[in-house]
C-alpha cells in the first residue's frame, strides 16, 4: 500500500484567479414599497361669499355697495386640528443613476374646526379624508437619492351652519 496525497488546489479545475467576478454595486431604489404614517395637523380655514353672483376673496372684500359690512357680518375664519392617519404605497424604477416612480396615497383624519359666525349662527368646518397620487424623479449618489416631486391630492371637507352650537 503506498501513500496518496491530495491537494485543495486539485478540486478546483482552475486557479483562484479565474474564480467568478462579484461586481459590487451601490443601494438600488428599484420597487414596490408600502407604508403608514400617523400624525397631527392644523391649519387655518375662511370661507368666500358669493353676491350677485361675484365670489369675493375674504381679504379683497371691501365696502363697495355694502359688500364689505355684508362679509364682516358672514365671516368665518378659524383654526382647524386633529389627527391624521393613512396608507401609502409607490413603486420606483431605477436606471443608472436616474431614478423615476409614482406614489398614491389615502389618508383618513380628524381634522375640524367651528366657530360663531352669521351673526347668531355656527360654522363648522371638517376633513373627512384625502388622497394623493405624486410622481417622482430623482439622482441616485450613493446611499442618497435626491428628488424632487409633484402631484395632486382631492379629498372630502364638509361645511356646516347652524344656528346651535355643534355637540
Amino acid at each position: 500500500m503506498g501513500i496518496v496525497s491530495a491537494h485543495a488546489a486539485d478540486l478546483n479545475s482552475g486557479s483562484l484567479k479565474d474564480g467568478p467576478v462579484v461586481q459590487s454595486y451601490g443601494p438600488n431604489w428599484s420597487g414596490l414599497y408600502i407604508g403608514g404614517s400617523a400624525g397631527f395637523g392644523v391649519g387655518d380655514t375662511s370661507d368666500k361669499i358669493k353676491l350677485d353672483g361675484i365670489e369675493r376673496d375674504r381679504e379683497r372684500a371691501v365696502d363697495y355697495k355694502g359688500y364689505g359690512i355684508v362679509e364682516r357680518l358672514l365671516q368665518s375664519q378659524y383654526d382647524v386640528n386633529g389627527a391624521i392617519y393613512g396608507l401609502h404605497a409607490g413603486y420606483n424604477v431605477q436606471r443608472g443613476n436616474l431614478v423615476y416612480g409614482l406614489e398614491f396615497g389615502f389618508n383618513g383624519t380628524a381634522m375640524d374646526g367651528a366657530t360663531p359666525c352669521v351673526v347668531v349662527g355656527f360654522c363648522q368646518r371638517e376633513l373627512d379624508w384625502y388622497a394623493t397620487g405624486v410622481g417622482r424623479l430623482g439622482y441616485a449618489s450613493g446611499n442618497s437619492l435626491f428628488y424632487g416631486f409633484g402631484g395632486v391630492a382631492w379629498g372630502d371637507v364638509k361645511t356646516s351652519i347652524g344656528i346651535a352650537s355643534p355637540a
